[in-house]
């Protein structure tokens, strides 16, 4: 896994960091940030901080929230004495290659919870640079608004509003990668009588756009994503389910949500004067919706062999135990074919 990982021709190497992981960086990364700063260059190109205010969100602050998230993955690995051969980051998300852990399922967890987590002290690092630095009359909890006049009044009212978007981004991206879906903007805010007069539309369609695409570009399955990990190992851990029966719940719960997502998309994007994120949703919603119903019909035939998380050595292990007592796994003669294994978190 190290050499495809170094051989990959669309990333290039940004060298070794943290506990010596290799750091590949996607080109369609760029892509994106050029494409947000075309649109807002078109849109309102008669505020100059508001290019400069995207170029640092899409950026900078971007490349290092995914990077920080997979780190997360990463670490707890190591922790856990598997293998990180490395990490990729784009823009739509980031990979993380790793070895099994020596805790099986409970490992497994572990490290699919790790990443969703580091959200939270990134949210409130920035809230408390919001608190810090935001202009007289704005309360402690920041709008999801950009206010423009804000934005360009000064250093501190940009560093205000940069903060706030990269607050929601990860709230957003923490509730995404646990698999709620987010909730919908006010659509009227614009419209609102506050004492600013000139508003942009928020940014957290955007970034709901942003972190639904990582729902779907993971090993052919939506499954090795953080939320859908964390809740087939609970099953198992915590319901004590077979691990086929814990595939079937899986599979339901997450059609359920897709379809949900569908509907969403749906009602908001003929209802409503906004973006094209509603359609992305959507998209997502039946692309999730589709790789559920897969896992559905390989659960009811009892062919989990080659999922890409039902088919790994830790879920196989309590296929046939329905006690849920190798929850942990801590068994001799499973250790050689967890080694063989390489996840992509």
């Amino acid at each position: 896994m190290a050499s495809s990982l170094a051989s990959c021709p669309s990333a290039i190497s940004l060298g070794s960091c943290i506990s010596g992981i290799p750091i590949r960086l996607h080109y369609s990364f760029f892509l994106l940030l050029l494409l947000n700063f075309v649109s807002a260059l078109l849109n309102k190109g008669e505020y100059p901080m508001l290019i400069l205010f995207v170029v640092v969100l899409y950026g900078p602050i971007l490349l290092i929230t995914i990077l920080v998230h997979e780190f997360g993955h990463a670490l707890m690995t190591k922790r856990l004495g598997g293998q990180v051969d490395g990490i990729i980051l784009w823009p739509l998300g980031g990979f993380a290659f790793c070895g099994p852990t020596d805790d099986f399922l409970l490992g497994d967890l572990k490290v699919a919870i790790a990443g969703p987590m580091t959200h939270v002290p990134m949210a409130l690092l920035w809230w408390g640079i919001y608190v810090a630095v935001k202009e007289e009359g704005f309360g402690m909890w920041p709008n999801n608004m950009i206010y423009l006049d804000t934005l360009s009044s000064s250093p501190a009212g940009f560093f205000q509003c940069l903060s706030a978007q990269s607050m929601y981004m990860n709230i957003i991206l923490l509730c995404f990668n646990l698999f709620i879906p987010g909730e919908r903007s006010d659509h009227d805010a614009t419209k609102s009588t506050s004492f600013l007069s000139k508003t942009y539309t928020n940014t957290q369609y955007l970034f709901v756009r942003y972190a639904s695409n990582i729902n779907t570009i993971i090993h052919h399955s939506a499954y090795p994503l953080d939320g859908g990990r964390v809740y087939a190992a609970c099953l198992i851990m915590v319901f004590k389910l077979k691990s086929l029966t814990a595939a079937k719940v899986t599979s339901v719960t997450a059609m359920l949500i897709s379809f949900g997502m569908i509907i969403y998309a749906i009602i908001n994007y003929f209802s409503y004067d906004t973006t094209n994120s509603e359609l992305m949703i959507g998209l997502v919603g039946v692309f999730v919706f589709y790789q559920s119903y897969e896992l559905w019909i390989a659960a009811k035939n009892d062919d989990l062999a080659h999922h890409s998380i039902f088919g790994r050595k830790c879920y196989s292990d309590n296929r046939g135990n329905s006690s849920g007592n190798n929850i942990s796994g801590r068994q001799e003669e499973a250790a050689p074919t967890q080694a063989n294994e390489t996840e992509i978190v």
